[in-house]
């Protein structure tokens, strides 16, 4: 095949990418006229707070272990699990070593997958699979097999991460992860299990506040829904 018959076989935007810049603000523009595609439009992402929910061990954990194994039959879940409290303690012993941000995310990642892998077991019984980022090829199938999967959900950015633009925390954590996933994939709805009833603008520990987002309030980010799901809350809709 010629270079004029690979030309014409080309989108406009195709020739543009190929004979130009990917760094032209133009054709960056122009890659945004194509809607995304919804690759899995009726899943559900639920992320289960680490500190909220987790670490609060068993009268926390299991009722939401029973909740999820009654929506199986009902509701396709991919289930991301935060980090919580042991991941401060890890941030906080590696800053004061001097660690980089990637370091960090590292660690505060391992924190995240033992959540994940104590969340399987607990699910094992019911053929529940607990997969890395590099596995999600195969999210289709035991979604379709067994209703759920497990993934830790911090994003794979490891020693990659960004430097926040204050401090050594790193920014893209496990609530950031799972709505990427949820965006990603075109999700159905990316719901967030707290032991709050909303979204606040500072710790409502510390600071009382109203919430600026209600619990069960949805609202559009970007292509997916986001509710917050407290943990007393059912998953029934």
């Amino acid at each position: 095949m010629n270079d004029a018959t690979a030309d014409a076989m080309l989108t406009d935007l195709g020739r543009r990418l190929v004979a130009g810049s990917l760094s032209d603000a133009a054709i960056q523009q122009a890659t945004e006229a194509t809607p995304d595609f919804a690759i899995l439009p009726w899943v559900n992402v639920v992320k289960i707070g680490g500190q909220s929910i987790m670490d609060r061990g068993r009268g926390a954990v299991w009722p939401l272990v029973d909740e999820i194994v009654a929506n199986l039959s009902r509701h396709k879940m991919i289930l991301g699990t935060g980090a919580g409290t042991r991941a401060r303690h890890v941030y906080s012993l590696a800053i004061d070593l001097g660690l980089p941000v990637g370091v960090l995310t590292v660690l505060g990642t391992a924190v995240a997958w033992q959540n994940a892998q104590m969340l399987q077991y607990l699910l094992a019984k019911h053929g529940i699979a607990f997969l890395e980022p590099e596995g999600f090829a195969s999210l289709p199938h035991y979604l379709m097999e067994r209703g759920a999967v497990i993934c830790q959900g911090m994003p794979p950015y490891k020693l990659w991460e960004p430097n926040p633009a204050i401090g050594r925390i790193p920014p893209q954590r496990t609530d950031t992860g799972c709505f990427h996933i949820a965006e990603v994939f075109g999700a159905r709805k990316m719901i967030y299990v707290k032991d709050e009833d909303g979204l606040y603008s500072a710790d409502p520990r510390r600071t009382p506040t109203p919430p600026t987002f209600r619990a069960s309030a949805c609202r559009n980010c970007s292509r997916a829904t986001s509710t917050i799901w407290p943990s007393n809350a059912q998953c029934s809709n």
